[in-house]
């Protein structure tokens, strides 16, 4: 199970004396109340489980199932509890004793063979009053009787709903049960307890209904199985409405970032020896364990595994993701949280394999882990390649400073699709193909924080502490203000100049000056940032749908800032004069396929070739990583076509770009013909569009004179993508047609008139 975003266990170590409730700051408040009511979605979901009913889930949705009551009544003591035990011992050291001692009990019972919910009454009982008493020493009441700490308090909840959600779910199945019950009872606890609390009739009626159906909508997300990535859009935009609902926007900005980001900062690649070291650990436990099974002590076992898993591996999968290793974290996880304690549970003989196929799995994690170089692969730029002394831009290799500079980027991307929701106008795109809405602002205020500053700031801080400290209070400012409230350009006008001016200050930082001055580095960057859009559109469009609006937005945005700041920047004019106009024609083809929602296997065809070529423009001069390029090499735009034609958006200019990617490019023959194709193409096509648009009648009979050619190439619509025997065949059959009304025609008639 991915770790909460409830650390206090480290955040609050700091306070050491006894409070009462009423000296705890609100951020204080708001993790306590997060962990508390963490703890009572375990309880809900341990009852689920042993046949208790829930109003707004089935237990088929549920998958409730009494074998998985045992998860729940470990993770209150096993995970939660020990992030809050010091700081609620300090405040009231009899009801953390009280606590820590009810789901103690509650853990034993069900582990000794529990299975319905009259066997488990009394300590459930005794688990929930002793929560309520950790609630009334901390916060104050249960309820709270305070409608904004219960908004934060759910707002912080939904983040880690999203998160127990994302990981329960791939590809549309269920790949972790446990956790896709965390995330109905914690949804549930938000909704029930939180959000129809006490403080329920605070909300005005409007708003009311807005969230009861917002909640409704993840409910039935769920249901579905649906995308990962929806629901996180959809806690987000929710956390948001119920803050803004409650007039808690000032207290969004911290509760809305998840552990993921808040517990990112300052780690290199000490973290990944200390993580490694953890599974040294894990493969020592697990060597006990199945000492202990083999001796006949299966619940001796499975007590060492469960401490295996939540001392130790928990501290690890977030490590194992950034080392690039997802799918082996989720194995692992899958093994050690579930399926191997069920094995255990039910004495099966299978445990011994078992144990020794997760610790293969280990060895292979801890390899990873420990790799030469693995510093610089973590969160793009976080590890230790570039840790250590304060370094200026001078220090750094090339390929750091396209790691610096695609981020930095990103955060100008962002701010951009902010600006644009507010009622900027841009100036490749209209407001209306953005899908411009003032409500979708805040996500673009907190990405920049909330996912890209976390890649960067280890390494940024190395370099140069001040402009990261300055980077990072910029864009948390920007992000509180837009939380507050702020609707318009002129609102947010002071944060904005800032976070840009802080942006600039962090390049300056590390890459040396604002632009670059390097036409090279700068078109690495670029190259760099069109990966991050084909990956964006792609999780955007569905069946020719928007699926995810704001990472449409992101694509947009992104591909915005690599055609408008980095390919047509500073170093524009060092592109050769033919490569100028191929590429500003390309990235106004990706434009269009944007604006017409077309196929995300297109686009990232496109962006590939794209990228190779604003690259290899420059001689490839500039050391930046591999982009992998198609078969067909770069695939450049239609440029005599589209000046005679006077727009890319003309249907004859779209049908020729089909052809070519759907069809051509589909098979080797194709791709073989485009590459020697655009050798010649390029060598003269770049002069003869310049002297179209500089003269309307040359136009004029350049589209009279292409005409029948470009109708005739519509007869290769009919070939199979893929085919190469189709593609061959009405290939053969176009260069016939063409070469006979090109060349044959005009040869007849002039010996016809000879005669």
């Amino acid at each position: 199970m991915r770790r909460s975003g409830i650390s206090l266990a480290v955040a609050l170590l700091v306070a050491t004396l006894p409070a009462a409730h009423a000296q705890l700051a609100w951020d204080e408040k708001v993790e306590f109340g997060a962990a508390l009511y963490e703890i009572r979605g375990h309880l809900d979901a341990l009852e689920i489980n042993l046949g208790a009913a829930s109003e707004a889930f089935t237990p088929e949705s549920f998958m409730a199932d009494t074998s998985r009551a045992s998860f729940h009544a470990m993770h209150p003591i096993g995970e939660v509890y020990p992030s809050i035990t010091d700081r609620l011992r300090a405040i009231d050291p009899p009801a953390d004793a009280g606590l820590r001692s009810a789901l103690e009990a509650l853990q034993a019972r069900v582990d000794s063979g529990a299975a319905s919910l009259a066997d488990i009454a009394p300590e459930m009982a005794a688990a929930r009053e002793a929560t309520d008493a950790a609630q009334r020493a901390t916060i104050g009441a249960v309820p709270s009787g305070d409608a904004a700490l219960d908004a934060a308090i759910a707002a912080e909840l939904l983040g880690v709903v999203s998160d127990e959600y994302d990981a329960a779910i791939v590809g549309g199945e269920v790949e972790l049960i446990v956790e896709l019950q965390d995330a109905y009872a914690f949804l549930d606890v938000a909704n029930r307890d939180l959000f129809r609390g006490q403080g329920y009739m605070e909300y005005p009626q409007a708003e009311r209904a807005a969230i009861g159906e917002a909640f409704d909508g993840l409910y039935a997300h769920f249901a579905a199985r649906a995308d990962p990535a929806g629901a996180m859009e959809m806690t987000s935009s929710l956390a948001s409405m119920i803050g803004f609902a409650q007039s808690a926007g000032s207290m969004m900005g911290d509760t809305m970032m998840s552990d993921s980001t808040m517990m990112m900062d300052d780690r290199g690649a000490s973290r990944f020896e200390a993580s490694a070291g953890r599974i040294t650990t894990i493969l020592g436990l697990l060597q006990e364990a199945k000492a202990a099974y083999e001796a006949g002590n299966a619940p001796e076992a499975r007590g060492i595994v469960q401490n295996a898993y939540l001392y130790e591996f928990e501290f690890v999968e977030r490590d194992l993701d950034d080392a690039g290793e997802p799918d082996l974290r989720a194995s692992i996880e899958s093994t050690l949280n579930e399926r191997l304690l069920l094995a255990l549970r039910a004495n099966s003989p299978e445990v011994p394999s078992m144990i020794d196929s997760v610790t293969a799995e280990l060895e292979t994690a801890r390899a990873a882990l420990m790799s030469p170089g693995m510093e610089m692969e973590t969160d793009d730029m976080a590890g230790t390649g570039m840790m250590g002394a304060d370094m200026g831009p001078g220090h750094l290799a090339m390929a750091e400073k396209v790691g610096f500079g695609a981020a930095l980027y990103e955060i100008r991307g962002h701010l951009d699709a902010l600006e644009i929701n507010l009622g900027a106008i841009p100036a490749t795109f209209t407001p209306e193909s953005f899908m411009a809405d003032t409500s979708r602002a805040s996500f673009h205020a907190m990405h920049p924080i909330g996912e890209v500053y976390p890649s960067i700031t280890g390494a940024l801080r190395a370099v140069n502490t001040s402009a990261d400290d300055d980077l990072r209070a910029a864009l948390e400012a920007l992000q509180a203000r837009v939380d507050s409230g702020a609707a318009s350009l002129a609102d947010i006008a002071p944060e904005m100049a800032a976070a840009r001016a802080a942006t600039d200050a962090a390049q300056r930082a590390t890459i040396g000056a604002v632009p670059s001055g390097d036409a090279a580095l700068d078109a690495a960057i670029a190259a760099e940032l069109l990966g991050v859009v084909g990956d964006e559109y792609d999780a955007a469009i569905v069946d020719g749908n928007v699926e995810l609006i704001v990472e449409l937005q992101d694509a947009y945005a992104f591909l915005n800032v690599a055609h408008m700041d980095l390919f047509r920047g500073q170093g524009y004019m060092e592109y050769p004069r033919a490569e100028r106009s191929a590429i500003d024609d390309e990235f106004g083809e990706l434009y269009v396929v944007f604006d017409n929602r077309g196929d995300p296997a297109r686009l990232t065809r496109m962006t590939v070739a794209l990228a190779d070529r604003v690259g290899s423009a420059l001689d490839g001069s500039m050391d930046r990583p591999d982009t992998p390029s198609p078969a067909a090499g770069p695939a450049g735009g239609c440029l005599i076509a589209t000046a005679a034609y006077g727009t890319e958006m003309a249907a004859e200019i779209q049908a020729l770009r089909e052809i070519r990617d759907s069809t051509l490019l589909s098979t080797g023959a194709g791709s073989a013909f485009m590459s020697a194709f655009n050798d010649v193409y390029y060598s003269f096509s770049p002069a003869v569009a310049d002297w179209e648009r500089e003269s309307p009648e040359l136009r004029a009979a350049i589209r009279a004179l292409i005409a029948p050619m470009v109708a005739s190439l519509s007869i290769m619509s009919a070939a199979e993508p893929g085919s190469e025997l189709d593609v061959a065949a009405l290939g053969a059959l176009v260069i016939a047609l063409n070469a006979g009304l090109y060349l044959g025609a005009p040869a007849a008639i002039a010996w016809r008139l000879r005669r």
